[in-house]
């Protein structure tokens, strides 16, 4: 059953993303809808597991991991030994807490008010609405001709990334989250956390899922918070990219352009589609094993 729900999703995506290149698209409201909908969803079942103590220590834990993964997958770039030139970078978008709002707000409706749902069938069908959305929005930039350009540097920032997170996995294995598929699952989320906690929750239960929702959406809020600084040595940029991971190609696209050029923002865009495409295939076979 879990098999045949990783095909399911594969082929969905996969429609999704030759629709949006034949020019279909979705208002960026329908994503949004769709994200808050699932984020509710595993929050409001996570409350019947997950007790009030617990989710503020889940709270820590993540905190925790998605600081290492960014430690780690940042050092990683540092092989590749570039520069470039520093440029002032934007402050953070504060809109993104509206997920978080809803995760907290979905655990305390969870937490008072319980009714009988078939989460595992609803979670399913949801994880479909959104991976189709998503692939559509993939669709309509995802140019061939676009990974001729500035391929070089962004074949060292996905090559960052996945290093970063490979390396990371084992780290947070050790000292926080177990079994090693569940490190895993959650380190190669990317930052792409309202697609990687809904995934997570499916294969691991609504616990491991908010967690994965929480690393990976510490590790987006960190990139705002540290790139900027980060920034300033004009040292690894790769390194700097990969820290977003999936994120480069929407919503810290922007950092990225101002905190390292212009000439990044097409290497930014590169590196969160590859990525994009990743996370919904590997994360499900990973989880699999």
């Amino acid at each position: 059953m879990v098999m045949q729900f990783y095909f399911y999703l594969i082929a969905v995506y996969a429609v999704a993303i030759v629709l949006g290149r034949f020019k279909a698209s979705v208002p960026d409201m329908a994503v949004k809808g769709a994200v808050i909908l699932l984020i509710l969803t595993i929050s409001y079942w996570g409350a019947e597991e997950v007790y009030l103590k617990t989710f503020f220590v889940f709270l820590v834990l993540s905190f925790i991991s998605a600081l290492l993964i960014i430690m780690i997958t940042y050092s990683v770039g540092f092989i590749w030994n570039r520069r470039f030139s520093y440029r002032k970078s934007r402050k953070t978008d504060v809109r993104e807490f509206v997920y978080l709002i809803a995760l907290i707000l979905g655990y305390f409706l969870g937490y008072f008010i319980r009714f009988s749902i078939p989460f595992d069938s609803v979670l399913q069908i949801e994880l479909l609405l959104l991976i189709f959305l998503v692939g559509i929005k993939v669709g309509n930039v995802l140019n061939p001709n676009s990974f001729l350009k500035a391929w070089k540097v962004a074949a060292l920032s996905i090559m960052t990334a996945l290093t970063g997170g490979f390396l990371a996995s084992f780290i947070i294995y050790l000292m926080i989250f177990r079994p090693l598929s569940l490190s895993f699952s959650i380190a190669f989320g990317f930052g792409w956390y309202t697609l990687d906690g809904p995934l997570v929750a499916k294969y691991f239960g609504p616990g491991a899922g908010m967690a994965a929702f929480l690393v990976n959406f510490f590790r987006e809020q960190f990139t705002f918070v540290l790139v900027p600084f980060l920034s300033r040595l004009g040292k690894n940029p790769e390194g700097l990219i990969a820290v977003g991971g999936a994120t480069t190609m929407d919503t810290t696209l922007g950092l990225f352009t101002e905190a390292l050029g212009a000439d990044y923002a097409l290497v930014s865009t590169i590196n969160g589609i590859v990525l994009s495409v990743i996370v919904p295939v590997i994360v499900p076979f990973i989880a699999t094993l």
